[in-house]
């Protein structure tokens, strides 16, 4: 017999967590019959997500050399002349791009917020411009900012697959790109950076390359060859490209004319590089996900090495829900793994990785566990679903979506799903054939909408 269901909703900071418990009527045997339960399940979750250290999303070195690592909610500026570490709290929202002005003032991509905002050295906001949404002038999660000579700002629009231009006062000079595969068009650009000659270089991982635009947003090359995936790039101050391949575990160095020379340090040097900013001096820090650490190289060199995390430790939580096993799974912030937690906290495993295959995520979001105990997951940037078995073995996969950020689940196992690409919330349903247990490829699923329903594999109205 099914046991009624209870919506809650709890706010941790600016972060909200959205689930389902399932109560007992008459009994206290359940985990979540008891208040007192309850509470103490809550504090355990938010007690996971605040012990652990937070990853970086961006590295940008300023022009005194001191490095700026970007946050979840903070960035912190490693002064390495005197060994000092300072950090900037202003209100910000997952920023991941970052330059500063010639007045010595700060510009940041503020994704969380789809806004960018000017930053004294003390933090505090000057002046922004850009809002949610799809037109000319507003921004959608923008994932890389870059200045040219002139001061224009470069935004990575990446919920709208584009680059802009605009000066400082957010007045739109120059537009490029739309979501493909084409020369000119990228899924989910990610950072940017420019030349002397200000060029514009847009690192495209969805692509796997980085493309190198004139100032005017015309196409002049690519950087791909022997890529095997691109999380991030920088150039020195020869005009060499620095492209960190993290399935292939190096940073690897191409000439300004795209030709691959070699790849930086030892083979294998790394095991996990995701991040990397070049100084105008060629200093080069490189995050380490693989060593769990942040590590600056002077002439080949270390100079400064911050460990970061423990392989149990990815940033700060996004979304968490519990099995009925009392088994906690957690999606954080720039991590592409599901982690798994026993009742009392202790960890247990975690699956996943980046990447576009099957049972491999692109910034994993909302998450959430079905009666038949299945994890199913917003695979964000790879627009769907998937979903697996409690001990992480790949089930399947509901797509397309446009960007799904969260889901819950009804005691009838249907699926409500926030598509923030659309703004809409959908009802999914996975059949499951009796006595298999499994869903069938050739089965239809279905997107409910009020008054509406169509066919998820031809999107015309319902095909019966």
């Amino acid at each position: 017999m099914n046991e009624p269901l209870r919506a809650n909703a709890r706010s941790f900071g600016d972060r909200y967590l959205l689930f389902f418990c399932r109560i007992h009527p008459s009994s206290s045997r359940s985990g979540f019959s008891s208040a007192n339960r309850h509470k103490h399940l809550l504090a355990l979750i938010l007690a996971i997500s605040t012990a652990l250290s937070a990853q970086y999303n961006a590295l940008y070195f300023s022009q005194d050399g001191t490095l700026n690592a970007l946050s979840y909610e903070t960035i912190d500026v490693f002064d390495f002349s005197n060994d000092k570490t300072t950090t900037i709290s202003e209100e910000l929202f997952r920023p991941f791009g970052m330059a500063q002005l010639k007045d010595g003032n700060y510009i940041v991509a503020d994704s969380g917020n789809s806004t960018v905002k000017i930053l004294d050295k003390q933090g505090i906001c000057l002046s922004s411009f850009g809002k949610t949404g799809n037109g000319d002038t507003d921004l959608m999660s923008p994932l890389g900012l870059a200045l040219d000579s002139r001061e224009n700002v470069i935004i990575s629009d990446t919920g709208n697959n584009c680059i802009k231009v605009f000066d400082k006062a957010g007045k739109l000079l120059l537009k490029f790109g739309k979501r493909g595969y084409g020369e000119s068009e990228f899924l989910n650009p990610f950072h940017v950076f420019t030349d002397r000659e200000d060029n514009i270089y847009v690192v495209d991982p969805g692509n796997i390359c980085v493309k190198k635009f004139n100032k005017e947003g015309k196409f002049l090359l690519k950087f791909s060859d022997g890529l095997k995936s691109v999380s991030d790039a920088a150039i020195d101050n020869e005009g060499n490209v620095f492209i960190c391949d993290f399935k292939d575990r190096r940073v690897k160095i191409f000439s300004k004319t795209s030709a691959y020379l070699t790849f930086y340090l030892d083979d294998y040097y790394y095991q996990e590089p995701i991040l990397i900013a070049i100084s105008l001096t060629n200093d080069i820090a490189v995050t380490d996900k693989g060593k769990n650490r942040l590590e600056v190289m002077r002439k080949g060199k270390p100079v400064y090495t911050k460990q970061g995390y423990e392989d149990n430790r990815s940033g700060n939580l996004y979304s968490a829900t519990v099995g009925k096993d009392k088994t906690i799974y957690a999606t954080y912030f720039s991590s592409d793994y599901i982690f798994c937690y026993d009742g009392t906290g202790k960890f247990l495993r975690k699956f996943g990785g980046s990447g576009e295959a099957p049972g491999l995520f692109n910034q994993p979001r909302g998450i959430a566990v079905d009666s038949r105990g299945r994890v199913f997951l917003c695979d964000s940037f790879n627009k769907r679903i998937q979903y697996f078995s409690k001990e992480g073995l790949f089930l399947g996969e509901l797509t397309p979506l446009d960007w799904p950020l969260q889901l819950t689940i009804d005691h009838e196992d249907y699926l409500y799903v926030s598509e923030s690409g659309t703004s809409s919330i959908y009802k999914l349903r996975v059949p499951v054939p009796s006595g298999t247990g499994e869903i069938q490829e050739n089965e239809h699923l279905s997107k409910t909408l009020p008054n509406q329903e169509k066919c998820q594999k031809c999107y015309n109205q319902s095909c019966n």
